[in-house]
């Protein structure tokens, strides 16, 4: 195991010993952060698209974050693996159009390919 797999199983360990409570209102607190960091100038800026992730279970809920971005005109796209690569797919808005991919990181079920160029 790599220092950085050893690093990243022994975070995925701590916040998987959290409870789902105290996950969610850090999860918040992260989205509250990005938020308010992002001001309405910065904001149309980014107007173009932003590419995100969605993380493994533990991991911080940016979802909600991505949604209120939307709502604000801003394109997110996140990554999807398709035929063993990686490309970034637009973000459906609900989680039920979301499936895990490998190796189990939430990904788009649906929606549209985006042209990286």
């Amino acid at each position: 195991m790599t220092p950085k797999d050893a690093l990243r199983a022994e975070m995925l360990a701590r916040l998987r010993a959290l409870g789902s409570s105290d996950r969610e209102s850090r999860s918040k607190k992260i989205r509250e952060v990005l938020r308010d960091s992002l001001s309405q100038r910065e904001r149309a800026m980014v107007s173009g698209g932003i590419l995100g992730f969605l993380g493994l279970q533990g991991e911080p809920d940016l979802l909600p974050f991505y949604r209120d971005l939307q709502d604000s005109g801003v394109a997110v796209a996140v990554p999807r693996v398709m035929n063993g690569r990686i490309v970034p797919w637009t973000l459906p808005l609900s989680r039920e159009a979301l499936r895990k991919g490998p190796p189990g990181i939430l990904e788009p079920a649906g929606g549209d390919g985006v042209d990286p160029a």
